[in-house]
C-alpha cells in the first residue's frame, strides 16, 4: 500500500505505470467492479470540490469500493477536534482516505494507518490532477516528450500548476509560462525542477507553436487587493482571435472551475479538450486508487 501526497512520491516509472493503468481502466472498467468490493474509502474534503470529489467517488464505485463522505460541518471538527485526532480515527475506520484541505502540507501534521491520497492542499499540490493531465496528453498525442506546453494564469497559487510542472519535469518538453508578474512561481520552486532550463516566461500570449495550452483561473480567494481583476481578465483571457494562430493539433486543457479566462464561446472550438480531460479523471483516479491499494 502507498500514499500519494505529492508528485515527488512517484518515480518516473511509477508515474508512467499509473498512466498506463489508466488506459487499462478506461478500456476494461466494466470488468473491475468487484476488484475491491471488501474495501471502504473515505472522502474527507475541507474545501469545496466538484470534479475531484465526484470523480474519486465514481472511480471508487467502479472498482467496487464503498464510499463514505466525511462532512466536517457535522463532525467533531465543529467542537474543536484537531486534524490529528480526526485523521487518526479515519485511518482506523477505512481502507483508503482522500483528503483535501486549505493548509499546505497538512499531511505532515498527522499520522494515519491507511493509504492517504492528497486531493489538494492549499496552494501546494494536486497530484491526482497532474496525473489526469498527463494521461489526457498522452491519450491525445500518443506521447508526452517533445511537446510545447504553455501554462497560463495563476502560477503562484495554482496547486494544479505546481503538480503538473513537477510531473512534466520527468519528460523532455518545452514549457512556457504566461501570467501577471505578481503571480509568477516562487523562485525556490522553479529552481527545484529538474528541467528548469527548458522553462521560460512569455511576454505575450503567443500560442503559434504550442501543442498543449493549459489555462487556469486566477485564485482570487487566495489573493489580497493587490491584483486588479479587470487587468488579468483582459490580458490573460483566451479568445477566438488568438486561436486563429493555433496549430491544427492544439489541445486546450483546464483543470476547472473556470472564470473569464476561458469564455464559453471557446467550448465549440475544435481545440477545446477540457471536458474530455475532466472525464479522464475517472480513469486516472481508478488507476491511482488501484496503485495506492496494491503498491
Amino acid at each position: 500500500m502507498a500514499n500519494l501526497l505529492t508528485i515527488k512520491d512517484l518515480t518516473k516509472e511509477k508515474l508512467l505505470y499509473i498512466i498506463d493503468n489508466a488506459f487499462y481502466m478506461e478500456k476494461n472498467f466494466e470488468k473491475m467492479y468487484d476488484k475491491y468490493k471488501s474495501k471502504i474509502m473515505c472522502i474527507a474534503f475541507f474545501e469545496p470540490s466538484t470534479r475531484t470529489k465526484i470523480s474519486f467517488t465514481a472511480a471508487a464505485y467502479r472498482l467496487g469500493l464503498r464510499v463514505v463522505d466525511f462532512n466536517k460541518d457535522t463532525s467533531s471538527q465543529k467542537k474543536g477536534e484537531t486534524i490529528q485526532d480526526t485523521m487518526r480515527i479515519l485511518g482506523n475506520y477505512f481502507d483508503l482516505v482522500v483528503l483535501r484541505h486549505p493548509e499546505n502540507k497538512i499531511y505532515e501534521k498527522f499520522s494515519i494507518s491507511c493509504p492517504l491520497i492528497n486531493g489538494g492542499d492549499g496552494t501546494g499540490e494536486h497530484p491526482t490532477q497532474a496525473i489526469t493531465d498527463l494521461f489526457t496528453i498522452k491519450k491525445e498525442f500518443g506521447q508526452i516528450d517533445d511537446l510545447n506546453i504553455l501554462i497560463v494564469g495563476d502560477l503562484k497559487n495554482g496547486r494544479t500548476v505546481h503538480s503538473l510542472l513537477s510531473a512534466l519535469s520527468y519528460f523532455d518538453v518545452n514549457i512556457g509560462l504566461y501570467c501577471p508578474r505578481e503571480l509568477r512561481l516562487d523562485n525556490e520552486f522553479l529552481d527545484g525542477l529538474k528541467n528548469k532550463n527548458k522553462i521560460k516566461y512569455y511576454e505575450e500570449f503567443d500560442i503559434s507553436d504550442i501543442d498543449v495550452l493549459y489555462m487556469t483561473r486566477v485564485q482570487y480567494e487566495r489573493l489580497g487587493s493587490k491584483i486588479k481583476q479587470k487587468n488579468i481578465e483582459k490580458d490573460y483571457a483566451l479568445n477566438k482571435e488568438l486561436l486563429k494562430k493555433a496549430k491544427p493539433s492544439l489541445k486546450i486543457l483546464h483543470p476547472l472551475p473556470r472564470l473569464k479566462e476561458l469564455p464559453l464561446e471557446i467550448d465549440s472550438s475544435k481545440y477545446a479538450h477540457y471536458f474530455q480531460q475532466a472525464k479522464n479523471g475517472i480513469f486516472s483516479r481508478m488507476a491511482i486508487i488501484d496503485y495506492c491499494l496494491t503498491e
